[in-house]
This record gives structure tokens, C-alpha cells and sequence, in this order.
């Protein structure tokens, strides 16, 4: 039944491209903006969970 519905809908087959086009994109970015991250500020991200300041709150000024 599921395949006769969705056989009968015209561009069905447009979306799915669109969906994986979209995807890509969008861990392209992520990968992208991760690649040129400064050192230092991977650094400050890297010892957040070590850093305890006297109100047990994280950093703020990353």
C-alpha cells in the first residue's frame, strides 16, 4: 500500500535529493567552521569540563 502511494506522487523522488543535498551542506559548514578554529580557543573549549571557578560555573568568556 505504501509503495502505491508514494509511487503515485508526483516528484517523490525530489525530495529525497534535496534532503541529502541539504545534509551535506550542512556538516560541510560544521566541518568547515571546526577546521579553522584557532588553537587557542579549541584549547579553552578542551579544558572547560576541568575548569571549577569559585561558583562552580563554566567560563564565560570562550
Amino acid at each position: 500500500m505504501i509503495r502505491n502511494v508514494l509511487s503515485s506522487i508526483e516528484g517523490v523522488a525530489f525530495w529525497p535529493v534535496v534532503a541529502l543535498l541539504l545534509l551535506m551542506g550542512f556538516f560541510m559548514v560544521v566541518v568547515w567552521r571546526v577546521w579553522r578554529l584557532p588553537s587557542s580557543q579549541v584549547k579553552k573549549m578542551k579544558e572547560i569540563p576541568l575548569h571549577n571557578d569559585e561558583k562552580g560555573e563554566s567560563p564565560k568568556d570562550f
